[in-house]
């Protein structure tokens, strides 16, 4: 079967999103877009000098993918210029995506206080953080994004679970992602929660927009969802690999409630179905849990501690173009999608896409987690 790859455009822009040149001649290109509680996607793009005179730090470039012919283009991604690399020939444009703005702003407000120290739905948390320390409710005018360009924060849906954030000083992406993996860890009612400061507009109606999704950002083709979507080598996927990590893996987490020295209170929570896998297999991790005597506490403490260094089982594959199962079409970033490997059927969720390119084509990588 015979179908066209995905044709790309990317804008360069200025630090309005103003659009000032369509690069139509780079001669590379590797741009990511990820789930954010991970890292924050990134774009490497190299382009001909006569580009220099427009090129600024703090423009954008935005990226666009029509997935198959006569389709609309759909928008991959707003990357922010913060490195430039010129050599005689040609200029290497350095830039990351648009949620990297939460890097840069702190939360101001002391331990305690009502602006630090926050509890609801996680989708919201994340949304009152940002209101308050770089949109309509800071108190500083310096400090409203608003103030000098188009920005939003989505209308609260109330629709994570309900966790408790203490984020003094804590920027707002590290806080961002520690309320995803306190939704995830969550031992009432585990979810999936992402967020990602997003262009919703272009050119002369550019805006960026705080958003936040639960349970899955577009679609459900999970096997038990409306409508299942299995990808396979039959039909996207090749040079598929199952990666099962547990470098980072903790199963016996120890907990120190309150006192102090011999008299301190400990609690121990272990997955002995991972320290069953060898005798040396025990990989403890010391978790501070405050003043707590409770019981169940400190054994939520230890769980969380589990569940968050817990090992990652994962598929890699390469997405090749296939009219029924497109990305960008059919799936995309933080769906919920089945596929079909190693002889059976798995419910996964994309939680990335990588795209490399160069003069002789362009390759398209998927990372797929397993649920």
């Amino acid at each position: 079967m015979n179908v066209p790859i995905p044709v790309y455009q990317l804008w360069l822009c200025n630090n309005v999103g103003m659009r000032l040149a369509l690069l139509q001649d780079w001669s590379s290109l590797t741009y990511s877009r990820l789930h954010p509680v991970q890292s924050v996607g990134t774009l490497a793009v190299r382009v001909p000098k006569r580009y220099l005179g427009l090129i600024q730090v703090a423009g954008m470039v935005e990226v666009w993918m029509t997935p198959l012919p006569g389709m609309v283009p759909v928008h991959e991604g707003t990357y922010i210029i913060d490195k430039i690399t010129r050599s005689y020939y040609d200029v290497a444009i350095g830039a990351s995506h648009t949620t990297q703005l939460l890097k840069f702003r702190i939360v101001v407000d002391a331990s305690g206080t009502a602006g630090a120290n926050k509890s609801g739905p996680a989708d919201d948390l994340i949304k009152a953080y940002a209101r308050e320390q770089m949109a309509t409710l800071t108190a500083a005018t310096a400090r409203n994004l608003n103030n000098v360009m188009p920005f939003s924060v989505e209308a609260d849906h109330g629709q994570g679970v309900s966790v408790t954030k203490e984020a003094a000083h804590a920027t707002l992406l590290q806080a961002a992602q520690d309320i995803v993996k306190a939704a995830q860890e969550s031992l009432v009612n585990p979810m999936w929660v992402s967020f990602g400061v997003e262009n919703v507009g272009h050119d002369t109606d550019f805006a960026l927009m705080l958003r936040t999704w639960v349970g899955y950002r577009s679609k459900d083709h999970s096997l038990g969802g409306p409508c299942p979507l299995v990808l396979s080598r039959f039909n996207c996927l090749d040079e598929i690999v199952r990666e099962i990590d547990h470098t980072q893996e903790v199963n016996v987490a120890v907990i120190g409630g309150s006192g102090s020295g011999a008299g301190r209170v400990t609690q121990t929570v272990e997955n002995t179905l991972s320290t069953a896998l060898a005798p040396y297999w025990r990989r403890e991790a010391w978790v501070d849990g405050g003043n707590n005597s409770d019981t169940e506490t400190l054994n939520e403490k230890g769980t969380r501690k589990l569940r968050e260094a817990k090992a990652l089982d994962r598929f890699r594959a390469t997405v090749k173009p296939h009219p029924s199962a497109a990305y960008g079409v059919h799936f995309d970033l933080g769906d919920l999608v089945a596929a079909e490997a190693e002889g059976r059927l798995w419910d996964c969720r994309v939680e990335g896409i990588v795209v490399t390119g160069d003069t002789g084509g362009v390759k398209l990588d998927v990372k797929l987690e397993i649920l």
